[in-house]
Parts: C-alpha cells; sequence; structure tokens
C-alpha cells in the first residue's frame, strides 16, 4: 500500500436513539471533513450504523449526512474501507457504489512494507455464548435478507431497531473492564501469532498495549468520547477528537 497514514475509527452506531449521545452525528462528520488533505485512507472498523438495510435506492434519512459526507472524501481521494460488526448483518451494495467505499472481510490482514498489520470489528473473535452465535447465524442469513425486504419499510426499520437494542442490552451487561481486558488479550494473542499491529474495536473501550516494536489498539467508539487510531510511519497511536459541540 503506497499511503502512509490511516486512520480508524468504530462503533458510532447511527441512527441508534441512544440518550447521550445527541451531538455524536454531528462531532462525527466534522471530524471526518477534518481529515481532507491529512491522510491517505480511512477504516471504519465497524458498527458505524445501528444497522442498516436497503430497500432498492432508498437510504435511511439519518444516515444521509454520513454519506454524503462519504462520498466527498472519496472525491477528495481519500481510500474508504469497512470492515463490518455485529451489526453490520444488512450492509448491501447501494452504500458502496454511492460512497465508493470497500468492502473488507470480517477479519482481514494488512502487509505494510515487512510488517502484517490485522484489522477487525473482534466481535467474532469473543462472542462464544451460543445465543450471540445462533442471532448472528441467523441475522447474517441471506435468506433473512430477502425476506426482511418483502417486509413493508416501515414495519422492517422497527423490526431492526428492536433487534440493534436487543444486541446492545446483550452485550452491556458485558461493557465493562472484564471487556476492555478480554479484547486486549485477544489483541496481544494475535501478536504472538506473528502480527506487529493489531486493531479491534467492538468493546467501546480505547486501549493500547506495546510489545517490544508491536502494538495492539483498540479503537474506543463514537456515541459518548470519540476516539481513534492513527497508523503513521509504521507506528499506532491513540488518539481522542475534541468535541467542539462543547465550545
Amino acid at each position: 500500500m503506497k499511503s502512509n497514514r490511516f486512520v480508524f475509527l468504530s462503533d458510532a452506531h447511527l441512527g441508534a436513539n441512544i440518550s447521550g449521545a445527541q451531538h455524536r452525528d454531528k462531532v462525527l462528520l466534522n471530524f471526518l471533513s477534518s481529515l481532507v488533505g491529512r491522510v491517505d485512507q480511512i477504516f471504519f472498523l465497524g458498527d458505524m450504523f445501528d444497522f442498516w438495510i436497503e430497500y432498492g435506492q432508498w437510504i435511511r434519512p439519518e444516515y444521509r449526512a454520513f454519506v454524503n459526507t462519504l462520498k466527498s472524501l472519496s472525491k477528495a481521494g481519500i481510500i474508504l474501507s469497512y470492515v463490518p460488526g455485529n451489526h453490520d448483518f444488512s450492509l448491501g451494495r447501494v452504500l458502496f457504489q454511492e460512497t465508493g467505499m470497500k468492502l473488507h472481510p470480517p477479519c482481514a490482514e494488512i502487509l505494510l512494507g515487512n510488517r502484517r498489520l490485522f484489522i477487525s470489528h473482534g466481535d467474532r473473535l469473543c462472542d462464544r455464548n451460543r445465543l450471540h452465535r445462533f442471532i448472528r447465524l441467523i441475522l447474517w442469513n441471506p435468506s433473512c435478507h430477502r425476506y426482511w425486504k418483502i417486509i413493508p419499510r416501515e414495519i422492517g426499520i422497527r423490526i431492526a431497531l428492536f433487534v440493534s437494542s436487543f444486541s446492545r442490552l446483550l452485550h452491556h451487561t458485558n461493557r465493562n473492564r472484564k471487556s476492555k481486558d478480554k479484547m486486549g488479550r485477544i489483541g496481544t494473542a494475535l501478536i504472538d501469532c506473528g502480527y506487529d499491529l493489531v486493531i479491534l474495536g467492538h468493546s467501546h473501550f480505547p486501549d493500547m498495549i506495546s510489545i517490544d516494536d508491536k502494538q495492539y489498539c483498540n479503537t474506543g467508539q463514537w456515541i459518548y468520547s470519540y476516539t481513534y487510531v492513527l497508523l503513521e510511519e509504521g507506528k499506532l497511536s491513540l488518539k481522542e477528537y475534541e468535541n467542539p459541540c462543547k465550545h
């Protein structure tokens, strides 16, 4: 890859009515717009949307400003990449056609010179709960997607909102120090497997662990705080974007 400045972020859950997250959409758009001319590629490591359902070319109004910003970034020459998270079970072609964004597999390896970078949302690496795996098996089934689109749009969105809120409730009980530590153990295990750099999301807790010249980072979230990972000259750094809405 020729570019040498990369930004990684995840877990904005756009479209979800979450108490205390009223400004995240505006802050996110401000941040992304500020990256023009400063970075070469942006990786979204999953769950930027609370859910995404396509009915023809229709896009939920709540997502239109974000999609338009992605289009502007693409036109400005920034490469956009998306790694799906546990809420991204219904991503469709329209999103990528509209924005020029590239879809990566849930777990991806990228070679940066002689250094190996592993990126993933992280849910598939840590969810051993049978209920979580059963729900994922249903939601990611192509037949489920086809049947969903037969349902009238208004009803389909209501069902999707319920499913996504139920998923958040399941994970919320584990979103504490244990969740951060679990993702840290997964990150260091991947380093032990030979990766030089590992970046994950999902836990909503920003984190950074260095082992010699190797690094693990967690992107955190864009709901109540605004953290991201910058990769420059082969090194990771954990950053926080200051909320301009506070001023």
